[in-house]
């Protein structure tokens, strides 16, 4: 990576595809896990009251441009 010499095509897809296949830590053997079980919107709301406190942190009401409720149905969705 450091040298300016060209670089085999092949090891970089290699090296991407190495990447995107264990970007993950999959090795959990959960079997009871259950999505209804997530309080995806009350998650939700503290990621962004996050988010919002270190760009803006006067701007406290980020519910008036987000619908919590949407967005977590959203992403219960089964198909992509």
């Amino acid at each position: 990576m450091d040298s300016n010499e060209k670089k085999d095509i092949r090891l970089v897809y290699l090296a991407i595809h190495h990447i995107i296949k264990y970007r993950g830590n999959f090795n959990y053997n959960i079997k009871n896990f259950n999505v209804n079980n997530l309080n995806i919107e009350e998650q939700l709301k503290n990621t962004f009251n996050t988010y919002f406190s270190y760009i803006n942190p006067e701007y406290d009401n980020f519910e008036d441009i987000l619908d919590l409720k949407e967005l977590s149905s959203a992403l219960l969705l089964q198909s992509k």
